[in-house]
């Protein structure tokens, strides 16, 4: 089906449909505006404070850390200057979202984008040639988010902080991430294990690494293990001068680079905004803010270790940022195999969770998830593995990267998923499409349904005939509400119509 391109119209399209559906809205805690946004920023602020207060208190118990031995033969000192041409695309392939703190809303000045490239040219060079971030462009602004329908909204601890920066602030950070990328691409600094903010690199990928060595195992009669790691305010915890250091020792960024890279991360404030009320600016001392477009592959740089610590091991492993899938394969026949197995992945989890508490992480033991993935016909001995204080038993099935994989990798729970959502989906659509222009419907279907298809469908190579039926039988149902044709007619002519 044609895709489209987001425009002004998006969020307003979004919010008329979530009207004419009367859907339930999040109600925030009973509070006056003015209280409410002080309420939030306190327990933002002091979350992290006490998360911090812990892991530097049981550091203090660790011993000293062996020095970092992956030094880089390379250097990047200086940043190269920009062009407007080089502005100018990074501004047109920038999200239209506006923040409080611009002068103008982003479509606006994308429309002038001619007149005001030139003066948006000399303030990212002005930054990168005297190593400074602008200190107006510090101030962030957090708008509480609900993590999930299910949560109670009059509880503080069913939100996530998410961070609204202005848009040249971003811009500054687009073209500071893009030669750090390309510096780290040219000299093989990138980490093979992570797929997060690398080119031709995502959560597809990701997955597609883990799934298809899991089913090689299979394929040989083995099993395999596979546990997910979970982190808590994993961007909100980092250290400043451990990444700093990092960033210099292992990836030799050094001289300008570095200093403008201390430069942003140092002084950042943040407000807490509701409605039209704005809380007091909070003086963060460490963390990333996870709404810029800098701090992810920040992030990912400050975890590289990760991978040295699962390699000495023999473990595999691959992440998507905070997301570590850890896995190791294992003779089931063999109960040799199966007790080494348990105690190289156990004795790498130590390994993890001692470097994350050097590293001020927090690994949260009792949201780790364990599944043991084998063909159908073998039948595995129980297992068990300890991580921190929890024993973890193996479960059915998990999410993972938003797919559910179960223990034969059938896929079918991942697709009975899609389906019940999509056509919940379909029908919700459905009651209202006379109200609706056909580009409308045809964005809303593609929103809901087709980009659920479409979401890491490469897994799903290989999956017998009736699976695919499913889906097939899906799409078919979604081209006949956007062509608004019968359900008796010849569906081929229209699905090739609407590719």
């Amino acid at each position: 089906m044609r895709k489209f391109y987001k425009d002004p119209c998006q969020k307003s399209l979004f919010t008329f449909l979530d009207k004419l559906c009367h859907r339930k809205q999040v109600v925030l805690p009973d509070l006056q505006p003015a209280k409410l946004v002080a309420s939030f920023n306190e327990y933002f602020v002091q979350k992290i404070t006490r998360i911090r207060k812990d892991l530097d208190e049981q550091a203090l118990c660790l011993p000293s850390d062996l020095p970092d031995t992956n030094e880089a033969a390379s250097s990047f000192a200086t940043f190269s200057r920009l062009s407007v041409l080089d502005v100018e695309k990074i501004v047109s392939s920038a999200s239209g979202a506006t923040c409080a703190q611009d002068p103008i809303p982003t479509w606006i000045l994308k429309q002038c984008k001619n007149e005001l490239l030139p003066i948006i040219t000399d303030i990212v060079n002005i930054s990168l040639s005297s190593g400074k971030f602008p200190i107006s462009m510090k101030k962030a602004l957090v708008k509480p988010l609900i993590k999930r329908s299910s949560l109670d909204p009059s509880e503080y601890k069913s939100y996530r902080p998410v961070s609204n920066l202005g848009f040249v602030s971003k811009v500054i950070e687009r073209a500071v991430a893009d030669q750090i990328k390309s510096y780290l691409c040219a000299n093989n600094l990138d980490d093979e294990l992570q797929s997060a903010y690398r080119k031709k690199h995502s959560t597809e990928t990701a997955l597609l690494k883990v799934v298809s060595d899991i089913r090689s195992c299979i394929d040989q009669d083995k099993g395999v293990v596979l546990m997910l790691l979970d982190l808590s305010a994993a961007f909100d915890t980092v250290d400043y001068d451990i990444l700093i250091g990092r960033l210099t020792n292992r990836l030799g960024i050094k001289g300008v680079v570095l200093q403008w890279l201390n430069s942003y991360l140092r002084s950042r404030t943040q407000a807490v905004t509701v409605m039209d009320a704005m809380s007091v600016l909070a003086e963060l001392l460490f963390g990333i803010p996870q709404g810029s477009v800098l701090g992810p592959l920040l992030f990912v740089l400050y975890v590289l270790p990760l991978s040295d610590i699962a390699r000495q091991h023999g473990v595999s492993m691959h992440s998507y940022a905070d997301d570590i899938q850890l896995y190791i394969s294992f003779d089931h026949k063999d109960s040799t195999s199966v007790s080494e197995a348990v105690k190289s992945l156990e004795c790498c989890i130590d390994d993890i969770r001692i470097w994350m508490l050097r590293n001020r992480l927090k690994m949260n033991d009792s949201k780790t998830e364990m599944i043991v993935f084998a063909s159908p016909r073998v039948k595995l001995s129980d297992f068990s593995i300890a991580v921190g204080t929890q024993s973890h038993q193996p479960v059915g099935q998990v999410r993972n990267l938003g797919v559910t994989l179960d223990v034969h990798l059938t896929m079918e729970a991942h697709i009975k998923r899609v389906c019940q959502v999509s056509y919940f989906q379909l029908k919700t659509i459905r009651t209202i499409q006379s109200v609706l222009s056909p580009e409308a419907l045809e964005r809303l279907v593609h929103a809901f349904v087709t980009a659920r298809l479409d979401y890491c469908n490469s897994i799903l190579v290989g999956i017998p005939d009736a699976a695919v039926r499913k889906l097939q039988l899906l799409q078919n149902s979604a081209a006949r509400l956007v062509s608004k044709t019968g359900r008796y007619e010849h569906i081929t002519p229209i699905l090739k119509a609407l590719q």
